[in-house]
């Protein structure tokens, strides 16, 4: 696990820790805690820690932020179902809620981090890890990936096309050519037709334009 996993699993806990703590020495912890807050709300990911009876125990104001949700609806004590449907009315969730929450709990019980891709309606893509915890709950964090994945795709376009002409080099051709080969069946034939586009343009010109000796 890299250390940025590390610490956004490692600072809500500590939040709850240092809530414990503050029933003994009230001062120490307030100050820990507030800290902590700091740095949790300055994140670039959104972080939310449930309880084992889906109850929001933390939010962070990023994952508002990135929501579209005003920071006085999303309080400790309300369900996942309740957080799913004020997104829902602000149009930054789609489908059914319930049908959500019945497979997120589903994976949580099975006690493996998943990673899943969203893409929301304004066409942004989200990336959501789910982190079960060892009493029940999980630790969810939302991070905004649509920049990084129009870089790739940008990245991964023009490794097949020419940087000149934005036509498809030999690499796309490569490719195509070995996907069309993996699915044809015994029996049936491919084809490949290769048109050579300098040669007929030039010859294209010649017919168009009379030489200069002609007459």
């Amino acid at each position: 696990m890299s250390t940025n996993c590390r610490a956004l699993t490692a600072a809500p806990i500590s939040v709850v820790r240092a809530r414990r703590r503050s029933r003994k020495d009230p001062s120490i912890a307030k100050g820990r805690q507030q800290l902590l807050r700091m740095v949790l709300n300055n994140m670039s990911q959104g972080v939310l820690m449930f309880a084992p009876d889906t109850r929001l125990v933390f939010c962070n104001r990023r994952y508002c932020e990135m929501y579209g949700l005003s920071p006085g609806s999303v309080t400790p004590g309300m369900t996942i179902r309740d957080l799913l449907q004020r997104r829902a009315a602000a149009g930054t969730f789609e489908g059914d809620p319930e049908e959500y929450v019945v497979d997120l709990l589903k994976k949580v019980a099975r006690g493996k981090t998943t990673v899943t891709t969203t893409q929301l309606a304004d066409g942004r893509v989200m990336s959501i890890i789910n982190k079960p915890m060892a009493d029940g709950g999980w630790l969810a964090t939302h991070e905004d990936i649509t920049e990084r994945q129009r870089a790739e795709a940008q990245i991964a376009h023009m490794a097949r096309h020419d940087a000149l002409t934005d036509l498809p080099n030999r690499i796309l051709l490569r490719e195509r050519i070995e996907h069309e080969l993996k699915r044809v069946k015994r029996g049936e034939c491919l084809a490949v037709l290769c048109l050579d586009s300098i040669t007929s343009r030039a010859s294209t010109i010649r017919l168009a334009i009379p030489s200069a000796t002609s007459s």
